[in-house]
């Protein structure tokens, strides 16, 4: 399918819709129940590769410790205050 998981993700409920709506179209109802079986196995499947997933506040905690290891070893430096005159306005046009 696709290299990006959430992408993936959302064809597979995409299909699964696809084969909820079309089920009701069926004219028999071995049709009816095959897309109806196949809706709940893509959902099914859409939702273990969603479970896997890393959640944003981990992937954020640990961005955050990355940053802060590669400061503590000097391979980025600390940010540096900025300054009150660097940031305040400026009296007016200049003429």
């Amino acid at each position: 399918m696709c290299k990006n998981p959430l992408e993936t993700i959302k064809k597979l409920e995409k299909l699964a819709a696809w084969h909820r709506i079309n089920a009701e179209y069926a004219g028999a109802d071995w049709v009816w129940e095959a897309r109806l079986r196949t809706a709940e196995d893509l959902e099914r499947r859409a939702a273990e590769m969603r479970i896997q997933l890393p959640d944003d506040r981990e992937v954020a905690a640990n961005e955050r410790g990355e940053i802060h290891e590669e400061r503590a070893s000097g391979l980025v430096p600390a940010r540096q205050p900025v300054s009150a005159a660097a940031v305040s306005p400026q009296a007016g046009p200049a003429n």
